[in-house]
């Protein structure tokens, strides 16, 4: 909760009380953005055997090349994930039940990986 100025303060000791509040905000979000850094996990190694059975699965249900590729969000550069970029052929429909699958078996082998890798997949 927001202190709120005393009726007889002064104009200049209510803009003293916003400027110590401000900097008391901006110090907790720097202390949070720091925790979370802390937190997060370094992105696993690209030769783990998460990777390999993701290549595997990828190339089982996307027959043909996979590339794999390192992004992160323009607004957060340091929450990484691999992207596995596959080329799909068939409907939508059929596409999409294909990469279900390979979140669904991905994801019961290794969950925790599972989280830090995403599918695009590129039509023929």
């Amino acid at each position: 909760m927001i202190a709120q100025p005393a009726a007889t303060s002064s104009g200049n000791e209510v803009e003293q009380e916003l400027i110590l509040l401000r900097a008391k905000v901006e110090n907790a979000l720097q202390r949070i953005s720091h925790l979370e850094q802390k937190s997060r996990p370094a992105l696993f190694p690209i030769d783990s055997p998460a990777m390999i059975f993701a290549r595997e699965l990828c190339a089982q249900y996307f027959p043909g090349p996979v590339e794999v590729e390192i992004a992160s969000a323009p607004d957060d550069p340091e929450s990484k994930w691999y992207t596995f970029i596959v080329r799909g052929q068939g409907s939508t429909r059929e596409v999409v039940d294909k990469e279900a699958e390979v979140f669904k078996e991905l994801d019961r082998q290794y969950p925790v990986e599972a989280m830090d890798i995403r599918l695009a997949v590129v039509f023929e």
